[in-house]
């Protein structure tokens, strides 16, 4: 998984990583990045074609996922 971000947005420093979980972080404002830049930020990338984008739900899908890997989803 990979997360889209620029170096100034509001919103993209309400996203909330857990340390447990392996996300790349891209600022799509480095000159020196070229690839990929979606129109808006920030931008949870799970699988080409698959986005997850705005705050809110980028951070409950992060949890979904932390809380399945914790075990929290076991009957």
């Amino acid at each position: 998984m990979k997360i889209y971000k620029t170096t100034n947005c509001e919103q993209c420093a309400q996203v909330k990583i857990p340390k447990e979980l392996n996300i790349k972080t891209i600022f799509v404002d480095d000159p020196s990045y070229l690839g990929f830049a979606p129109e808006t930020v920030p931008v949870l990338q799970v699988a080409p074609g698959f986005n997850v984008n705005g705050p809110d739900y980028i951070n409950n899908f992060l949890n979904t996922i932390k809380s399945a890997q914790d075990g929290f989803y076991k009957k």
